[in-house]
Parts: structure tokens; sequence; C-alpha cells
């Protein structure tokens, strides 16, 4: 019997935590008696308005930043997702377009997206800042000290961009990701302002508390629980109930308040022809989201969703987040974000693919830049491990045909 047959899947994820915990993102082991392990602390409070005529949004953000570090902080660096799609020369667009003159021939300026910092306040004070296509570099006002917490407040403005990589709008339907201004990871190898291009993330645990204003047609899918507001689950349920949210609610704005806690990052989902179906087991809110016309999805995605959690529950161990979604999108293939996964098919494969990524790297959190094998490596066993529980082994037809669809 194999090693990787021998161990549990509960031992695989502490195997997996023993590992992280004690390697810094160089991979190099650290003695216990030299330094103890620690992790920065980023909580978020947005305030986001969607404008489905102009495709921008525009927010208000609020990040407690909570060093516990033992070092002196006096810099600090910020994502700008959004901004790999500024202009036709970006490194995002040279990854996309390896060997080709991507100066010239780029991203049409149709299809480009971009955020725009109109202030950043840190503790009170403004803040001069740089900008490095998506990064944002600036000073705290005064050095933050260990067990010190910094308040930074910024003003942002978004031009989202046609669908392209992970997310954009395609007529009215939203995918929503990488879209605010979110802090990079400092930890024991220092800061991490690592470009956006093709490849992972790296993120800190927070509480995000996220207010989404839109048009109150919108069907909305999200990171975190529903705190207040009418997202259209109700409303807007299986075509055979009998009920429809009836005329178009046209301008009619409305805002919702979603939360999540001790995760590191949000997205979200808006359709205004959005189905949605949910159930419950073991605790966990299981919910499918789909288009009204994508029939292979009623029924059979919740059903997948719910084999999956109770597969993945039994073989890694306890679903520790209180729900998850999984939401029809127009992307290629699948991308996971903490409690949500945005899929363009109803494959169960990739619903595997997906859910199973709210484990590798959702819970974990490893630094998947430097150490990709503990996101996908991770991540594509399970998927075989599953196929293999379920047809028995050498029962594994297919092997490798859902490998391009995960991120």
């Amino acid at each position: 019997m194999s090693f990787t047959r021998f161990i549990s899947g509960l031992q695989l994820l502490l195997l997996s935590l023993i590992i992280f915990c004690s390697s810094g993102a160089s991979g190099q082991a650290l003695p216990v008696e030299e330094e103890e392990y620690w992790q920065q602390k980023v909580d978020y409070r947005i305030e986001v308005k969607l404008d489905d005529r102009a495709k921008t949004l525009t927010g208000q953000e609020e990040i407690r930043y909570t060093n516990n570090s033992p070092d002196t902080l006096r810099d600090f660096y910020i994502h700008l997702y959004a901004n790999a799609y500024s202009s036709k020369s970006s490194q995002m667009i040279k990854d996309y377009m390896p060997g080709t003159l991507f100066f010239l021939i780029g991203l049409r300026e149709s299809k480009r997206g971009w955020i725009e910092i109109e202030e950043l306040i840190v503790d009170g004070s403004p803040v001069e800042f740089d900008l490095d296509e998506t990064i944002l570099s600036a000073e705290f006002p005064s050095p933050l000290l260990p067990g010190e917490e910094a308040v930074l407040d910024i003003k942002f403005h978004e031009k989202i961009r046609k669908t392209l990589g992970r997310a954009g709008y395609t007529g009215d339907h939203y995918d929503i990701a990488q879209w605010y201004p979110r802090m990079s990871v400092y930890d024991r190898n220092g800061w991490h302002p690592d470009q956006f291009r093709k490849g992972e993330f790296y993120g800190e645990f927070g509480d995000y508390d996220v207010h989404i204003n839109l048009p109150a047609r919108y069907v909305v899918a999200a990171t975190g629980e529903l705190v207040s507001g009418d997202p259209g689950w109700i409303y807007n349920c299986p075509p055979e109930s009998g009920q429809d949210k009836g005329e178009d609610a046209g301008q009619v704005y409305k805002k919702l308040h979603f939360r999540a806690e001790r995760v590191h990052d949000f997205a979200w989902c808006a359709d205004p022809d959005y189905v949605v179906q949910d159930t419950t087991i073991n605790g966990t809110r299981v919910m499918s989201f789909f288009r009204r016309s994508s029939i292979a999805w009623k029924d059979s995605v919740l059903a997948r969703g719910v084999r999956t959690i109770r597969w993945l529950e039994e073989f890694v161990g306890p679903y520790l987040y209180p729900q998850i979604t999984i939401a029809e999108a127009f992307i290629h293939g699948g991308m996971e974000y903490p409690m949500l996964v945005m899929n363009s098919s109803p494959d169960e494969d990739l619903i595997v693919h997906e859910v199973g990524h709210n484990y590798f790297y959702g819970m974990l959190a490893n630094n998947e830049r430097d150490e990709a094998w503990m996101d996908e490596g991770f991540t594509q066993y399970q998927m075989f491990r599953r196929k293999e529980d379920m047809m028995g082994k050498g029962g594994m037809g297919g092997r490798g045909k859902h490998r391009a669809h995960g991120h």
C-alpha cells in the first residue's frame, strides 16, 4: 500500500498544516525554538456600488491591519489586481500571449478594466503612494510596532472588464473576483508584493463585512453568510414553482450585507436570471446558482455538491465554513474562493476539484504562489482518489480529462 493511501484524509490535512507551519515561503524549515509561528490579521469592511450601465464599481474600504509579527513595519503593499487588464502589454497579457507581438496586438481597449485609488488614509493621515501595475506601495505615517493595529481607509473606482481570465461581465452577468484593494502578505520572509500574473494567490486571514449596493433585479451569490438585504434567493426559484420576481425592478437599488469570518478573500456573482437551489448537510448549507436556460444544472449540481461535501468530510476532515456555493460563471473552467466556487459547467469532477480547493488552499491558505503543489497537487489527488473510490482501482477512464478546468 502506498504512503498516500495509508494515511487518512484528516492526517493528510494535519500533515499539510505541519509542513506549512514549519516552513517559510522558501520551504526551509525553521526550528520552533528560534521562532514561533505567527500570522498577520487583516479585517475588511467594504461598501461597494455596482453601476450595471457603466460597468463600474465604486467603493469605500476600511482595512484593520494587526501586526502580529515580531517586526516593526515601516512600509506596506496592496494588490490592485484589476490593473493587470488595463493595458495591452501588462505582465498578465504577456503571460496570455507568449511569443507574440503583444505590445501591438495586446488587449483591445473595449475589453480592458482597471482600478483607480482616489484616496488613501492611514490612521487619519493622508498617505502618498506609488503604483507599479498591480502593486501599490506606501509607508505607514509612523512605524507599526509589534502588536499594534493600523486602520487604512481607501476610496476606489473600478472599471469592470469584459470577461477575461477569472472575472468580468458578459451581458448582464457579473463574476466579481480580484476586485478590491487587498493587503499583501507579510510573513517571516517579509512582504510578498507579487504582480498579478497567470497563477495563484497568497492571502492573509481576516473577517470581511461586505455591503453590496446594486440594481434590485439581480440575484447574488457571495462568499460569506447573508446578514441583511434581499439577495433574490426566494423569489427567483425553479420555474415549475410558479414563483418569479415579476416586473423588472429597473434601476431601483437594494443593499446586501454579507459577513465572512476567518477567510482570506471575498468574491461574488450577480445575474438577474439566476435560479437558486439549496439544502443543508451536516450543518453546511449547500447552494447552487444557475441561469434558467442552463437546464443541465437543475437538481444535478446541488446533488453533486452534497455528494462532494460528504466525501470530503469523510476523506479529509470537517468542512469548517457554514456554507458552500456553486455558481454558474462565464469564466473558463472553474475558480475557487472561500465558500464560493465559480464553475462554467455542471461537471461533477469540476465540482469536486473546485470545492476541494476550499480545503486546499481555502482553509489552509498556504503560499501557493511559491508552492503550487500544495494547491493543485492536493486537489488533483482528491479528485482522482474519489474517482477510484467510486469506480474501483483501474476504473479511472478519463484520467486527466479535467486537469485544465481548475485554477
